[in-house]
């Protein structure tokens, strides 16, 4: 269920497990770039081991509505800090985002990542524009680091998110049954 508390940090359930451990990185800001006030952007930790990929993701931060979607805290305790694994069958998804969107990230061959956000598609090769001020989407990815056999990269990633009015915040929007903000899950 989505809680929105004073300091406006969402928290969100979680309804995926995950298995390997890697230790949480501060959140620190992606782009120095002014377009970030209409932006979702969020850190990806992107890792294979043999032919496996998974991935870890711990916040969304959404600028438009000076939000931070805390995805990791939702997690049960034994799984804070897991990665999920993602192939061509299995995606993950973070759905019931505040504009009603959602963010599906999936295997794209054996290395690329594709991501989905409302009908915005892009992949961790390609983008819509590069990361400067006339970007629609984004993803920035650094160098793989490790061996063959077990290797991870950060992406810097953003796309649009859509800014939620006062007004409609006060006629609850996002209120579900019980008067609950709407619940916003992860999907495997």
């Amino acid at each position: 269920m989505i809680k929105l508390f004073s300091k406006r940090i969402l928290a969100i359930s979680c309804l995926a497990l995950t298995t390997a451990a890697h230790p949480l990185t501060p959140a620190t800001p992606i782009h120095t770039t002014p377009k970030l006030d209409d932006r979702c952007t969020f850190v990806l930790w992107h890792r294979q081991q043999d032919a496996a990929s998974y991935i870890q993701l711990n916040t969304i931060l959404d600028h438009a509505n000076d939000i931070t979607i805390d995805i990791a805290s939702q997690r049960l305790a034994s799984s804070y800090n897991s990665y999920t694994r993602i192939d061509e069958e299995h995606a993950f998804a973070v759905t019931g985002l505040l504009d009603d969107s959602s963010l599906t990230i999936s295997q794209f061959g054996q290395e690329e990542l594709a991501f989905e956000a409302g009908t915005l598609r892009w992949t961790s090769r390609d983008a819509y524009g590069k990361e400067d001020s006339s970007a629609i989407v984004w993803c920035n990815d650094s160098v793989w680091e490790g061996n063959g056999r077990r290797r991870e990269r950060r992406l810097d990633c953003a796309f649009p998110c859509e800014k939620i009015t006062d007004e409609e915040m006060e006629v609850g929007y996002g209120i579900g049954q019980n008067g609950g903000w709407k619940e916003a899950v992860l999907m495997e």
